[in-house]
């Protein structure tokens, strides 16, 4: 036993004395990447192959450089997970593109040697399909000889991507500038050359540029467009459609807790989404959303799921185009800490955007406590069947806490654990205060650091009672008392009988008209 003990030791001296010299070493340098991958199975190599296409070189160079498959796995998993764009989905949509993408250039662009694809087969797992594809053939003519090659076109990025392949082999790499002169935008699929006269001269085009400034224009687009290329490699070195602005829904939201029961807490996800409100044929009259929360443990256990599906009444030449439209998911949980995640997804267009936050649940029950605050866009009498309705209120939440100058902030929380007297009344103080983060500019009248003026904003006090433990409170903060800025509304309780207190903070800004 101690003689293989010592063997071991000694194996694993020399392999330390070995690897020692790669210690620092890049991806950059040939037989470093090649010992490395020599460390690591035909699987791992291969996903390793793709990962290099997406991955910066800082990123590829630590992967490469763990130790065993185990720990590559694991980083590649944490990379996926983080990139995952939708999380209340249990499918991860930028890896299931991923793994199309390598597919499709492990079998369209294929090379004998490691990656197994040439930088075209490179390009497509970066960035997918090109807007256009435009194939070069081969010619011989005065300017000299030209091989074969390839020019990618990625509109969404406004970018070009050249290709040649010098020793007509089948095997593409980058190429800067293919032949120079006007002569390179010459190439199968485009009908006629940039550089070619019109046939006829019509009146209109006499205020157009010579030809040969259009054509100068247009080579230097081309050449920008290349530039453009190597640029997006080196800053965003993959992207993929959830990446795009046009392809994300846009929304906000807000979670907020109230006591739902005994040792139950009762969260409250609410939602304002921007709803498209022009009349379209494939939509009809109505214009279908949906909204998706999902809530997991500390374990990472899911534990609750919520879904609801939106019809937005449309019109025809609506104005605004879009409005925000309120929603809410609720959740029923015991005190503990969460993570949720919120979807929110146009099931016409199929844009879709998602977020993730950490979420406590407070204890409401062991002694007086105050809810969150939840701001609202209006709070009136409950008169119609309302998702909204809290007993005898409707309460439309207002979940980016964004007001203009002109609208008052309704405002509502829930007090619990009420002391009651002999006659069974609860009775207590609420004292709130608006506290500006910036103080009002007195020239202005706006929000504006390093101008004296008012330092602090709204302030009351006053008194309530109640039939039992738990009641509700509503405000109103009128326009005239706030500015343009931000602040923090301050909210204290305090139990006349008891002489308990519990204190709420919560932000809430005021823009411009």
């Amino acid at each position: 036993m101690r003689r293989l003990t010592l063997l071991g030791l000694f194996a694993a001296g020399f392999l330390a004395v070995l690897i020692a010299p790669l210690a620092g070493q890049k991806s950059s340098d040939r037989k470093y990447l090649e010992f490395c991958l020599a460390q690591m199975s035909p699987e791992m190599r291969r996903e390793v192959a793709a990962m290099s296409c997406v991955l910066t070189v800082a990123e590829f160079d630590e992967l490469i450089a763990l130790d065993y498959d185990g720990d590559r796995e694991r980083w590649i998993k944490s990379y996926w997970k983080y990139k995952d764009p939708i999380y209340t989905t249990v499918e991860n949509e930028v890896l299931t593109e991923h793994v199309r993408r390598v597919a499709y250039a492990d079998s369209a662009f294929r090379i004998a040697k490691w990656p197994m694809w040439d930088q075209r087969g490179e390009v497509y797992i970066r960035y997918g399909e090109p807007t256009i594809r435009n194939v070069i053939r081969p010619e011989v003519d005065a300017m000299g000889e030209s091989f074969p090659g390839e020019m990618w076109i990625y509109a969404e990025h406004g970018m070009t991507v050249m290709f040649e392949d010098f020793f007509s082999r089948g095997v593409y790499r980058y190429y800067f500038e293919r032949v120079r002169g006007f002569h390179a935008l010459r190439m199968e699929g485009i009908a006629q050359p940039i550089d070619a006269r019109p046939a006829h001269i019509f009146p209109e085009l006499l205020n157009v540029p010579p030809p040969t400034i259009v054509m100068e224009q247009a080579y230097n687009q081309h050449l920008e467009g290349i530039g453009a290329f190597f640029g997006m490699m080196e800053n965003h070195p993959s992207t993929y459609p959830y990446d795009f602005p046009r392809n994300q829904q846009p929304f906000v939201f807000s979670v907020d807790g109230f006591r739902g029961g005994r040792w139950i807490d009762r969260m409250d996800v609410n939602l304002e989404f921007e709803a498209d409100m022009t009349l379209s044929y494939a939509s009809g009259a109505k214009r279908a959303y949906a909204a998706t929360a999902v809530v997991w443990d500390t374990k990472n256990d899911e534990v609750g799921r919520s879904e609801q599906r939106l019809d937005v009444q449309t019109t025809a030449g609506a104005s605004p185009p879009t409005r925000l439209i309120p929603a809410q998911l609720v959740f029923s949980l015991p005190p503990g800490f969460y993570t949720m995640a919120v979807t929110v997804e146009d099931r016409e267009s199929g844009r879709v955007s998602s977020y993730r936050t950490d979420v406590t649940c407070m204890d409401f029950e062991s002694k007086l406590a105050v809810s969150d605050i939840l701001f609202a866009s209006a709070i009136r009498p409950a008169e119609r069947v309302s998702p909204f309705n809290r007993g005898a209120l409707e309460v439309v939440p207002h979940a980016s806490r964004r007001y203009q100058k002109s609208e008052a902030v309704p405002i509502y929380f829930e007090v619990y654990n009420l002391a009651r007297d002999k006659r069974d009344m609860s009775s207590y103080t609420v004292e709130y205060q608006v506290v500006p983060h910036v103080p009002k500019d007195t020239e202005t009248g706006s929000g504006r650091a390093g101008k004296t003026g008012v330092g602090s904003g709204v302030a009351s006090i006053f008194q309530m009672s109640g039939s039992g433990p738990y009641d509700v409170v509503s405000l109103r903060l009128e326009p005239e008392s706030l500015w343009v800025g931000a602040f923090d509304l301050h909210v204290t309780v305090r139990d006349d009988i008891s002489r308990a207190q519990a204190t709420r903070v919560a932000a809430f800004e005021i823009e411009k008209e």
